[in-house]
C-alpha cells in the first residue's frame, strides 16, 4: 500500500487492486499516515496535496506570522501580507504552537 501511495494512487484503485472495500484502504491509510490521491468524477484522479490546499507555507512565512504574532498583531492584520486566509492563519499558527492575539471582547457589529 506504501508503494501504490507513493505513485499518487487513489484509494479506489488501490482497494480494488487489493480486493478490498475503499473505506478499509482509507482506515488503514490514516493508520499509517500515508497520504492517497482522490478521484474526480471524470476517473481521472488529483493528488491529495493539491485537492482542498492552497500553496505551502514557506520558512519566510512561517518567519513573519511568528514576527507578527509576538508582536501582537491581530489575525486579520497577518493575513494581508501573507495573503492567506484568516483559518489558514490561524491552523498554521496552531501547527506551529503560535499563541494568536485575541480580538477585543464586547458586543459584535450588526448586519444591515
Amino acid at each position: 500500500m506504501r508503494m501504490l501511495a507513493k505513485r499518487k494512487v487513489s484509494a479506489d484503485s488501490i482497494a480494488k487492486s487489493l480486493g478490498r472495500y475503499a473505506g478499509s484502504v482509507k482506515t488503514k491509510a490514516r493508520e499509517l499516515n500515508l497520504i492517497l490521491s482522490r478521484r474526480l468524477r471524470g476517473g481521472e484522479e488529483m493528488s491529495a496535496t493539491s485537492y482542498n490546499m492552497g500553496p505551502r507555507w514557506t520558512p519566510e512565512e512561517d518567519g513573519l506570522l511568528r514576527s507578527m504574532a509576538a508582536a501582537g498583531e491581530s489575525v486579520a492584520a497577518i493575513t494581508k501580507p501573507l495573503k492567506r486566509s484568516a483559518g489558514s492563519v490561524r491552523k498554521r499558527a496552531r501547527i506551529l504552537k503560535i499563541n494568536l492575539a485575541r480580538s477585543q471582547p464586547g458586543p459584535k457589529p450588526r448586519w444591515k
